[in-house]
């Protein structure tokens, strides 16, 4: 008899589960130069699954429309999750 039973989770799953928080693409303003911006993605990896950031460099841009601009508050909860993704998503 297998360990788990359930179905194994996917992509979908995560979305669905995260009120697709990490669909969104967010960025932050450059405390030295508010004309750059840092872009900031989350993807979901298939081969660790787990959810994992894709962080820019600061650049001169301005940001899409649908783009969140991320607080502190929100990055240090984002870096948290992060910590407690390491495991496997089941």
């Amino acid at each position: 008899m297998a360990l788990n039973d359930a179905p194994e989770r996917n992509v979908h799953d995560f979305h669905r589960l995260t009120h697709n928080k990490f669909k969104k693409t967010y960025f932050k303003r450059n405390p030295k130069d508010p004309t750059q911006i840092q872009v900031i993605r989350f993807f979901f990896n298939v081969f660790t699954g787990t959810p994992q950031q894709q962080v820019s460099n600061f650049h001169a841009a301005e940001p899409d429309e649908d783009w969140v601009e991320m607080t502190p508050e929100e990055e240090g909860r984002l870096m948290r999750f992060k910590s407690l993704t390491q495991s496997q998503f089941y």
